[in-house]
């Protein structure tokens, strides 16, 4: 029997049957995939929170007298008084310090008094934000390193990095070392 591929004249128009959709299957859902993806790094941050963020704000370093009430107050006052020649606070890298803590010195009224209440809850704040910003370097790193090299090799390194004894105790100061 010949293929016919075209309809002929009176012949009735033939019809495939319509695939049948599962309609079971569903798509995984964005929260699902990330954590898939991402857990690795979600366990590391989790575990780098926990070690850094006990009695943050209970307690006072030397250096941190000069950047909490001096240069990271002095470089944010230059820039909004648009005078940018004073915003060199440091011969050190000090701006990165003063750009990611000093949102907290918002909440500081023009008479420097704290409006956030205790001064261990304004420590905490102003040091939990260089927290957020060393978990901000290491999620860059993770992702980079788990498109290149695989999420075996990237939580390997993240994970040696965030759990450095150094990093785990300069995350907690603000200072620019």
């Amino acid at each position: 029997m010949k293929k016919q591929y075209k309809n002929q004249p009176g012949q009735a128009k033939k019809t495939e049957p319509i695939p049948s959709v599962n309609l079971q299957e569903k798509k995984p859902s964005f929260g699902t995939t990330f954590l898939k993806k991402y857990w690795p790094f979600l366990l590391i941050a989790a575990s780098f929170l926990m070690l850094t963020t006990p009695n943050l704000g209970k307690f006072y370093t030397t250096d941190e007298s000069v950047w909490l009430f001096g240069r990271v107050p002095t470089y944010w006052d230059a820039l909004e008084d648009g005078k940018l020649e004073n915003t060199y606070i440091c011969n050190k890298p000090g701006v990165t310090t003063a750009i990611f803590t000093g949102p907290v010195y918002a909440w500081q009224s023009p008479n420097k008094s704290l409006i956030l209440g205790t001064q261990s809850t304004y420590l905490f704040l102003w040091r939990f934000s260089q927290i957020l910003f060393v978990l901000l370097v290491l999620w860059l790193c993770f992702y980079r390193l788990q498109q290149d090299y695989g999420s075996w090799l990237a939580s390997v390194f993240v994970g040696l990095t965030a759990f450095y004894p150094v990093i785990l105790g300069m995350a907690r100061v603000v200072n620019p070392d």
